[in-house]
């Protein structure tokens, strides 16, 4: 079964909220264990659909809410900051277990929530201290770039709503597509940097994606007037 994780030694707007959501996860929960775990969980969620990268795994894609406007960052910054909210998280969660005159007293209910919670954290930590695709591996940059311009592409539109509406190209469609550049520039920055045993083989695969970084503002730029909004709104 899962055990508790143990620690490890942007974009501007995301990079505040990450840490509103870490701070609010370190508040003083109430007495109650139920409310404690609830409280955890909306943060905790809320961070990972900021947070958590694209992937070929179908159940992180379907459980994640973004928010409007939201655009992947892979910056060293950005990942170095995910390591440090995890702790905070792992570190609430410790304290929870103490509540209520600790775990074995809990109703199973709370028992399995926690259980839960902690195998959402582990996922957290395997990503980011054992599997560290943004050291590794190209293609984790392609997921996190064009993938996430797939990924909304993709994605259906709310019952009897079109999915080209401007409002949803503007607010989900068109940060995705400008971000590629960057997510592929920062990909480069972060494998040549890793010292890891397969950064010449990825830096190479890296470099293949060249081409994305003027293709990507084209595109934007069409989709924005094949959705009737201004230019100035593409690029």
């Amino acid at each position: 079964r899962a055990h508790t994780p143990q620690p490890t030694a942007p974009h501007p707007a995301a990079t505040m909220r990450l840490w509103f959501l870490a701070a609010a996860a370190a508040q003083p929960a109430p007495p109650n264990v139920t409310d404690a775990l609830d409280r955890f969980a909306d943060t905790f969620f809320g961070w990972q659909d900021l947070r958590a990268p694209i992937s070929t795994d179908d159940l992180p894609r379907t459980g994640l809410n973004r928010p409007a406007g939201w655009a992947p960052n892979v910056s060293r910054a950005n990942y170095d900051q995910q390591e440090l909210v995890y702790e905070v998280y792992v570190d609430r969660l410790r304290e929870i277990r103490e509540m209520g005159g600790g775990f074995g007293n809990w109703t199973r209910d709370d028992q399995v929530d926690y259980w839960a919670l902690t195998s959402a954290l582990n996922r957290v930590y395997w990503e980011l201290h054992m599997l560290k695709p943004h050291l590794r591996d190209a293609y984790h940059y392609v997921l996190q770039g064009p993938g996430a311009v797939w990924d909304s592409l993709v994605r259906q539109a709310d019952p009897g709503q079109p999915w080209w509406t401007a409002e949803r190209v503007n607010a989900e469609l068109l940060p995705r597509l400008q971000a590629v550049p960057q997510v592929l520039r920062d990909g480069r920055a972060n494998l040549a940097s890793s010292g890891q045993a397969v950064q010449e083989f990825a830096t190479a695969a890296a470099g293949a994606l060249v081409g994305l970084d003027t293709a990507l503002p084209s595109a934007a730029a069409g989709v924005a007037d094949a959705a009737g909004l201004p230019a100035d709104d593409a690029l």
